[in-house]
């Protein structure tokens, strides 16, 4: 190999490198992600919210909540009308019918 410099690397071009990837992370993380799981797939926003908060406050999270926008327990196969404490909190899964 008669030219040995092609094959160097300096180190600004890694911190270019690095800044533009950042950028491109965060653009993707915090503009497009929310539009996309808020307006175009509001479902997935309602799981996560199901998920992963306690939308009525009554000490109980994610799957063993039966009725996540709801104090009272189940009543036959229906929860009742989300609380409006519910609605302030998860405002994607606690839809009021």
């Amino acid at each position: 190999m008669k030219n040995k410099k092609c094959m160097e690397v300096s180190p600004l071009s890694l911190v270019i490198a690095a800044a533009i990837l950042l950028v491109v992370l965060f653009v993707f993380f915090y503009g497009i992600l929310p539009i996309f799981t808020g307006k175009q797939v509001p479902f997935l926003q309602g799981q996560t919210e199901m998920t992963t908060l306690d939308c009525d406050e009554d000490g109980v999270i994610g799957i063993n909540d039966q009725c996540p926008c709801t104090k009272n327990p189940k009543i036959g196969n229906s929860c009742g009308e989300p609380d409006t404490i519910a609605i302030k909190n998860c405002p994607a899964l606690c839809k009021k019918k």
